[in-house]
């Protein structure tokens, strides 16, 4: 998939977050929050859904490894 990359270093960069975080004395469940809300806030910039989405080439659709 296009994306494995870009989810790879996603989640790599967040779990280094987590990670500093907790070290500097957050709470874990307080990072996560923080997770959550910037993701919630994302926006499309394109403004709609790309004409070619189907299920089988959806970002979510990546395998692990």
């Amino acid at each position: 998939m296009i994306l494995d990359k870009n989810f790879r270093e996603l989640q790599r960069m967040a779990q280094d977050t987590l990670d500093d975080a907790v070290l500097i004395g957050c709470s874990e469940a307080q990072i996560r929050e923080a997770f959550h809300r910037m993701v919630d806030a994302l926006a499309n910039s394109y403004g709609r859904p790309h004409r070619n989405a189907t299920p089988e080439n959806h970002p979510l659709a990546i395998t692990e490894g």
